[in-house]
């Protein structure tokens, strides 16, 4: 039945288990991953060759900045797709009131991450962040990123609307012809022999231009007028409504996550040295899609589980199957990356940079520890799981930086790394785990 307002379209749908939007979003992701990847690569190879192994550690410092961004989209994304996820329960108005105020809050956030970026860059803050000596270059260049991530943020609601329609894989599918958008840029960048800001644009720029191009098919895909919610969104007298109770928590998790994973150059460059930075950067370009590949399957059944909340909670004997399969994944992509990860690292490095066995068995056992973690995560996204899950992001962040900064010490590339895979199951994966399976129904 149309509800009143008549703008949703309601079609039931056709997943006949959990995890089928996940195979679905697990397949496309699959099906763009060696596109992305080579893409990637190909960039890391342009990027080495033109700024050498230094530079390309300064490329991949100064992209992290935007990565290590603590605010995110201040949560609002977690809001836009539970709206759209019970879209059949609630009114059509009250949707578009979730999107007016989403998209209201991230112009907001775009322009003052942007303001306050050029204005460090003046102060010449973002050289003594990065522990290199200042250069003026590389406080532009930060400043670019910046702004073209910042840039991406409300154009990024097309993926949640998309995620929340259960239409994970047309997402994936925008996203995976971002990497190629990325190297068309540094493809560009070293023809034009051009400044390190044109190389650190490219993947924020990609980003932003997938993310633009995909905001017709989530109109389509969720049966939303989002040109009149866009409209809507620039007149004050238009209502928004309440997200905070969903985006706050988000916003914590947002912010401590990148804290956690995305601060391990930034330790390396301060407790190691450039090389080793330039050595974790390699790995992580290879660890990346394949966390990503889980991580893609995952997301897909966030909407599932906020669809069935209501009236068909998912039982025990559900989320143990899904946590196996997803497990056993992790396990089949982690002996793939150490197996190949050393001579792919050759190829990617042009034999500048020699990535061991270490560092590889470290990231799989990353993406091992995050497999088994997701469907759980997934299921802890209502306004008592995020509570929860934010809680013990922030528990994560305190166990994970001083034992990452001692293992960087101590161990190099590879330490912050096993430090992360610590942290995720002391602060995450047991309390989570233990919690979801005794409340979930038999």
């Amino acid at each position: 039945m149309r509800p009143p307002g008549g703008e949703v379209i309601e079609t039931e749908s056709t997943s006949t288990s959990l995890l089928t939007g996940a195979r679905r979003a697990f397949l496309v992701r699959a099906a763009t991953l060696p596109v992305a990847a080579a893409a990637g690569m190909l960039a890391a190879r342009v990027t080495v060759s033109t700024l050498g192994v230094d530079g390309y550690a300064l490329f991949a410092l100064v992209v992290g900045i935007a990565a290590l961004n603590p605010i995110g989209d201040l949560g609002v994304g977690a809001a836009v797709t539970d709206a759209v996820a019970r879209r059949h329960e609630l009114e059509a108005d009250a949707v578009q009131r979730v999107l007016r105020t989403s998209i209201r809050v991230l112009m907001v956030v775009s322009l003052a991450m942007t303001i306050a970026a050029w204005a460090m860059a003046a102060l010449g803050s973002w050289s003594p962040i990065l522990g290199i000596p200042p250069s003026r270059e590389v406080e532009v260049a930060v400043a670019t990123a910046l702004t073209l991530f910042a840039a991406g943020l409300p154009l990024g609601l097309s993926n949640r609307v998309l995620l929340g329609a259960e239409r994970n894989d047309i997402a994936l599918a925008f996203q995976g012809g971002s990497g190629v958008l990325a190297l068309l840029i540094v493809l560009l960048a070293a023809t034009t022999h051009a400044h390190l800001w044109a190389y650190v644009a490219a993947p924020s720029a990609g980003t932003a231009i997938a993310a633009a191009a995909a905001w017709p098919m989530a109109s389509t895909a969720a049966g939303l007028s989002l040109p009149k919610v866009l409209r809507s969104a620039a007149v004050r007298a238009h209502p928004g409504a309440r997200i905070a109770h969903l985006a706050g928590p988000m916003m914590v998790i947002t912010a401590s996550l990148p804290i956690a994973f995305q601060s391990d150059r930034l330790l390396l460059s301060h407790l190691s040295d450039l090389g080793q930075v330039a050595i974790y950067s390699v790995g992580a370009q290879l660890y990346a899609p394949l966390f990503g590949l889980i991580g893609a399957a995952a997301m897909s059944l966030w909407p599932m589980f906020a669809r069935r909340r209501a009236h068909q909670p998912v039982l025990r004997h559900e989320l143990i199957r899904l946590s196996a399969v997803f497990t056993l994944v992790g396990v089949l992509l982690a002996f793939a990356l150490v197996a190949a990860g050393p001579w792919v690292a050759q190829f990617v490095s042009k034999g500048k940079i020699e990535v061991g066995y270490g560092v590889f068995v470290a990231f799989g056992l990353l993406l091992i520890v995050h497999a088994s973690w997701f469907p759980t995560g997934m299921l802890l996204m209502d306004r008592d799981g995020l509570r929860f899950q934010a809680v013990a992001s922030v528990v994560m962040v305190v166990i994970n930086l001083p034992v990452s900064a001692v293992l960087a010490y101590h161990v190099g590339a590879a330490g912050p790394i096993l430090g992360s895979a610590v942290a995720v199951v002391i602060a995450m994966w047991v309390p989570g785990v233990w919690k979801v399976l005794s409340h979930a129904p038999k």
